[in-house]
């Protein structure tokens, strides 16, 4: 089976406030294996910190953790992968406190 690649940007480049943020759903389709990254590229405030993790959901509406679909908890500007193996659910979505 080819290999079948999808791109999509969840989260727009702009300032994050310490709120839970929930990206747009990205459809898989047959999906088994997932590449994350995560880029920050500026900070702010005494002591940021940010933790994403990524979720999937067999129908848009339940979602559930993915495990190991966690980043390392960012204090700094970093660049950081996940790289997943399923199986997985319809959507996946990306969920920032």
């Amino acid at each position: 089976m080819a290999l079948r690649k999808s791109e999509s940007t969840p989260f727009p480049l702009l300032a994050r406030t310490a709120t839970i943020h929930v990206s747009r759903p990205v459809h898989l389709v047959n999906g088994s294996r997932l590449a994350a990254f995560l880029r920050i590229t500026a900070r702010g405030g005494t002591n940021p910190t940010l933790n994403v993790k990524l979720q999937d959901s067999p129908d848009g509406e339940n979602w559930f953790d993915i495990a190991s679909g966690a980043f390392t908890e960012a204090t700094n500007v970093a660049s950081l992968r996940l790289a997943l193996q399923g199986p997985f659910g319809s959507f996946v979505r990306a969920h920032s406190t």
